[in-house]
This record gives C-alpha cells, structure tokens and sequence, in this order.
C-alpha cells in the first residue's frame, strides 16, 4: 500500500501515509518505553526516567535529591517537567509523577505517601507584628496570598469545624515556593504546609495563625506507571527522597 504520492508539486502523504504517521509515533514511544522499562529491571538504573512534577518545588531539597541521585545512579539521565497540575499529564509518556491530593485512578499506577502534612495559615513575623489576625472575622481585613492547587477553589479556605471560609486573595499562582517566598516577606497571609524543607536562607521563618479554625490535611505523592521494585530508575529516585524525609515529623 503507498504511503507517499509524488507529483509536480512534490511528496505527499497519502491517507494510508497520514495514518502510519499518526499512530507509528505512539507505537515507537511505546516500544522505546518497553526497552527502557525491561533494562530497568536490572540492578544499576540507567536509561531515562522521565519526572513529571509541580511547578515550586523546594529548590534546596530538590537540588539535594538529584545530586544524591547522580552519584548513586551516574549512569542515569533524569528529565523533569514542571507543571500547574501533573495529574492532568496522566496520558502523557512518563516513569515518576510528583504530585498532592489523591492516588492517579487511571490504569494500574502504584503510588505512595511521601509526605502528609497539614495546611495552616502562615505569615511572616513582621507582618503579624502590625495585624495580627485573631478570629476568622479579621480576614476580611487582611491581604491574602492564593496558592493555586488542583481542584481547589483558591478563594475557598476549609475550616476545621466543617465547610469553607471565603477569601479574596490579591495574587495567585500555582508556584508554591514564589508564593511562600512573598508570603516570608510580608505580602500576606498564605494557606500552606509548615516544613523545614521549605524554608530559604535568605527568607523569614513563616508563622502559624488561627490554628483552631483553618486547615486540612495535605497529602503529597509519589507514583508511577511501575512498581519501584521493579524498576531502578524509580526506586533510585524514591531511595534518595526517602533518606531526606527520615526524621522528618509528619503532622
């Protein structure tokens, strides 16, 4: 069957063509995928591991985690994308997704808990000592900061005693650290996890307010198309992040 057609004008793709071309990309992927995935089977990593992750990740830790990772795995090539929610990337070719909220309910995916943690209205001590928020009346006086998380509404806190409180924040972004960086410098109230990891050296210790009436619990997640029994490339990458998080209190 012809797959290309040639004339005066040049080569053209017949529609036998266009459907090779379509669909032999997916078949090609697919195949380099299942060589990857057999060769990462053996003992040493090696080939590439493709990490979808969300945009602001600690840049500290981050760094600390491939670095460790490289010198344990050397022969291992790591490309990362970083997007506003990895989730929705679920289709596309991958070995490691780093993300928040809920295990992936597509296909078989094995995913794991690296970090729970709660959510608490933070804000830096030099904000705090001129307007200090002391009941959940106060916020409507406050600047608030919106971390845009997948699926949440970013002008919709959840309280503890059930339901939502309504904000109005004055900026928003998907970036976790930016957000956590301005919030340090005094832009305002920002609902987030409290970690040491996400602590810069040049930024100011954030502080939690109104413990008693905001929060939820924040699950963040490692899954993978893979089990990491099965495929050093991932099991590299979870040893390395494991060995971080040891001694780390959840809440």
């Amino acid at each position: 069957m012809p797959l290309l057609h040639r004339d005066a004008v040049g080569v053209r793709l017949t529609a036998a063509g266009s459907v090779v071309v379509e669909k032999g990309r997916s078949v090609l992927e697919r195949s380099q995928a299942l060589l990857m995935d057999a060769r990462a089977a053996a003992e040493h990593a090696t080939g590439i591991l493709r990490v979808i992750e969300p945009l602001g990740m600690p840049l500290g830790a981050h760094v600390q985690i491939l670095m460790a990772t490289r010198s344990a795995m050397p022969k291992l090539r790591i490309v990362a994308r970083h997007v506003e929610d990895p989730l929705a990337h679920l289709r596309e070719p991958c070995e490691l997704m780093l993300h928040e909220g809920a295990a992936p309910e597509k296909g078989t995916w094995f995913s794991r808990v690296l970090v729970r943690q709660r959510l608490r209205v933070l804000a830096s001590p030099a904000y705090l000592r001129t307007r200090a928020p002391l009941c959940l009346a106060d916020l409507a006086d406050h600047d608030i900061l919106g971390w845009k998380r997948p699926t949440q509404p970013v002008d919709s806190w959840p309280l503890l005693a059930g339901g939502t409180l309504k904000v109005s924040p004055w900026f928003v972004s998907p970036d976790f650290m930016l957000m956590r960086t301005l919030a340090s410098r005094g832009g305002g109230l920002l609902l987030a996890p409290l970690s040491p990891f996400f602590n810069e050296d040049d930024a100011e210790q954030l502080v939690p307010v109104l413990e008693d009436h905001v929060g939820s619990d924040h699950l963040f997640r490692a899954s993978s198309p893979n089990p990491s029994q099965a495929d050093s490339r991932t099991r590299a990458v979870l040893e390395q992040i494991q060995k971080l998080l040891e001694g780390f209190p959840e809440d």
